[in-house]
């Protein structure tokens, strides 16, 4: 019984013990975190001479023209169209392709008759190395909107499909689904096929313009 007095002491200990064995279990982790962070920093930390050096490399892969652009230079040059619309009457155009900002993206501009309203438009075809797809932007006298579209070329490199969405002002329909697919059938005859993916599966090839090269 004599030893009761002595218990809130040991447990004192116990607890004092308990504490300092957590306390330094603590600076530990801490100590670990730290030695952590400052080897991460360390790994992100470059020079400035790293760091210009991995720009010029990723400039390099991702800013500066590859093989995919030198397949859109198929397009330049001047080209008589012939455009169908749903099996209509055929109409006549023009059209002419440049490579512009350093062979990075094909402009075509265009001229013709729609349904027998004069058209005036432009595309611009590009491919981006970043994501690995080809590009399309169009745009007309017909329409104040712009049309975007993204997509592949196919194995044999002689068909650019590229799906996007439009909204139809005369129906007053909003992200129709359509599909750009260019056809290359030789230097100098490529086929624009316009599909609206929205109607019959069997035939959504609503416009087609065939384009030959005269110069």
């Amino acid at each position: 019984m004599q030893s009761l007095p002595y218990a809130p002491s040991k447990r004192r200990t116990l607890t004092m013990y308990t504490k300092f064995h957590f306390f330094v279990w603590l600076l530990c982790l801490s100590t670990i975190t730290i030695a952590h962070g400052l080897v991460s920093t360390q790994e992100v930390a470059e020079t400035p001479g790293e760091m210009m050096a991995q720009m010029a490399k990723k400039g390099e892969l991702y800013a500066t023209p590859h093989q995919p652009h030198q397949l859109l230079e198929q397009l330049r040059g001047e080209w008589r169209t012939s455009t169908v619309v749903m099996g209509m009457e055929e109409e006549h155009g023009s059209a002419n392709g440049n490579m512009i900002l350093g062979g990075r993206f094909l402009e075509m501009k265009y001229r013709g008759v729609l349904m027998g309203i004069d058209l005036e438009g432009i595309f611009i075809l590009g491919y981006d190395n970043y994501k690995h797809k080809y590009t399309a932007v169009f745009i007309d006298n017909l329409n104040t909107s712009t049309r975007i579209a993204e997509g592949t070329m196919d194995q044999t490199n002689t068909v650019l499909s590229l799906w996007g969405t439009m909204d139809e002002w005369l129906t007053d329909e909003h992200d129709i689904a359509v599909l750009y697919r260019f056809r290359i059938k030789s230097p100098s005859l490529i086929i624009l096929e316009i599909h609206d993916l929205t109607i019959n599966p069997g035939n959504t090839n609503v416009v087609e313009i065939t384009f030959v090269k005269t110069k």
